[in-house]
């Protein structure tokens, strides 16, 4: 557990009175120039509490075990976790991000984006049939 004044000032409400950390007792090592985001597992908002994200240079932080921090949210929960139940999950993600544009959009862009917003709202599967990888 963290001690609730290790989260004031934070935009959560505590459902309890702390911040519990979930162990993790394995080292994660990833290859140079890489980092591991942990985050709450993708899609499982039914989980009773809600696993805060982070980055970790897992590529120099590679000794020392990532533990959890996670906000318990479903007040009149009861029992046990059961076994298996996913807590974090984790993405690798290049250290050094590249640099982004941002920028007003071009006529010929705005009529590119116009064009496929519309076969998208037409027609079934554009996505899949032409940009997925």
């Amino acid at each position: 557990m963290h001690v609730p004044e290790q989260a004031t000032g934070a935009p959560w409400q505590l459902a309890v009175n702390s911040v519990l950390k979930f162990m993790n007792f394995w080292t994660l090592e990833v290859p140079p120039g890489w980092s591991l985001l942990f985050t709450h597992p993708m899609n499982r908002e039914e989980l009773p509490f809600r696993t805060l994200s982070g980055v970790v240079d897992c590529d120099l932080f590679r000794d020392g075990y990532v533990h959890f921090p996670a906000l318990w949210t479903e007040r009149d929960f009861t029992g046990t976790l059961p076994a298996g139940t996913p807590v974090a999950q984790v993405i690798p993600i290049p250290a050094d991000l590249p640099a982004l544009e941002v920028g007003v959009m071009s006529e010929a862009q705005v009529a590119a984006n116009r064009a496929l917003q519309e076969e998208l709202g037409t027609e079934a599967g554009v996505y899949r049939k032409r940009y997925r990888r």
